[in-house]
């Protein structure tokens, strides 16, 4: 356990530690000793051992970006969150109703420790269809019975998916387990089972020469055709793509580059660096000009290095280069466009598949595939890629004999 003395905090007060699910301090844990002091007081005692330890946890802080960064915005959150954690006694919770319940685990105890907008907005939702079910029962009443019953009827009666009942009884889950009530239901519940896995969909070689061909001659949907194709050249698509900034673009080297921004990705893996090919270089400049020209619009002499170069849309033709695109900034055209093909399946991530596809059909080493698609292992590149049938023709027609005679065994 790493001990950090916070230079934030001005009186002596309770050390506030993180520990894992199972009670012991992780690596990367941190408990920071309230008083007013530098870090760099930090275990210069202790044997080599652990001073080695102690050297790791704070590089592991210091990395822009990281949970356990030692800036004043954490240092005061993790504070606010172990004052008021400390509080909120579990037998607190165990006589209100699962809304009220709810409502105060997710003010005093879940929502301080969560940096991400997108984890908050998905755990309000869960917790509302969870308060708009079992909302009225006391927390401690709260049987094995309720949460079957609550599966079956927002999977079955509402259609609601596997995943998304999942997550909602695992927000019901980490309540009761604060509240020390879960281990009389644990053995009992189950989650619902995934679906049988399928592989994902992907366009073959004539449909894909045939979507871009189409929408190309649409002008309208060129910011939508233009960053369908980066994600088909470059697998970056999202918030990976409305993140970028004009600094994170360098077309001045060989090869040239995007820098995949660490601030909005989905984990670690997924901040990473990827080489433009010829179409990549291509519509990645149409963009940046597009960008520069909404820039000086705006008021701005040229786009600056911190500009997004898919800027906010704020109204009809206006935009904020100051602020990154909403997620939903082509949905409209993509839908005109996979009307007007006849591809009703086909969504932005789809070609991001389509890029790894292609990666695993052309024998490109697994750490490359990895490195590119921002995946943590193989295995995970593999699920999200389909052989195509063409590909596999190719391969089994290599075996056919050329010569004129020979024959296959058998």
């Amino acid at each position: 356990m790493a001990i950090i003395q916070s230079p934030y905090c001005s009186s002596q007060k309770d050390t506030l530690a993180f520990k894992n699910k199972n009670g012991h301090a992780s690596q990367g844990s941190v408990m920071f000793a309230h008083t007013k002091c530098s870090t760099s007081n930090i275990a210069t005692n202790a044997a080599p051992t652990e001073r080695r330890k102690t050297h790791l946890v704070v590089h592991k802080e210091r990395r822009e970006g990281g949970y356990f960064a030692t800036t004043p915005d954490f240092v005061e959150r993790a504070e606010r969150a172990g004052r008021l954690a400390m509080h909120i006694a579990p037998e607190q919770l165990r006589t209100k109703s699962v809304s009220e319940a709810l409502k105060t685990w997710w003010e005093h105890v879940k929502e301080p420790t969560i940096r991400k907008p997108r984890t908050k907005e998905a755990y309000t939702l869960y917790m509302k269809h969870v308060i708009g079910k079992l909302g009225s029962i006391m927390l401690a009443q709260l049987n094995v019975g309720h949460l079957l019953e609550y599966q079956r009827e927002r999977h079955r009666v509402e259609n609601a998916s596997t995943w998304l009942v999942n997550h909602e009884t695992n927000v019901i889950s980490q309540v009761m387990r604060y509240a020390d009530l879960w281990d009389r239901i644990e053995k009992y519940f189950k989650q619902l089972p995934p679906p049988d896995w399928t592989p994902p969909k992907v366009l073959t070689v004539d449909e894909e020469e045939f979507f871009f061909k189409v929408v190309e001659a649409h002008p309208e949907w060129e910011l939508a055709y233009w960053a369908c194709s980066v994600t088909n050249n470059t697998s970056a698509y999202g918030c990976e793509l409305t993140s970028l900034q004009k600094k994170h673009i360098i077309l001045d080297q060989k090869p040239p580059v995007m820098h995949v921004p660490d601030g909005k990705v989905k984990n670690e893996f997924r901040a990473r660096v990827i080489p433009l090919n010829r179409v990549a270089i291509k519509h990645i400049g149409r963009i940046l000009e597009r960008a520069e020209k909404l820039a000086k619009k705006q008021g701005f002499t040229q786009l600056y290095e911190d500009h997004f170069i898919f800027p906010y849309g704020v109204a009809r033709n206006v935009f904020d280069v100051t602020r990154p695109a909403s997620r939903f900034f082509m949905y409209n055209h993509f839908s005109k466009m996979r009307k007007l093909t006849g591809f009703t399946w086909l969504c932005p991530r789809n070609f991001r598949n389509q890029i790894i596809t292609k990666l695993f059909e052309r024998g490109t080493p697994d750490e490359t595939i990895t490195s590119i698609a921002g995946h943590s292992s193989i295995k995970m590149s593999r699920y999200y890629s389909r052989i195509r049938v063409s590909a596999k023709f190719e391969a089994l027609s290599d075996l056919s004999p050329v010569k004129k005679g020979v024959q296959n065994a058998g």
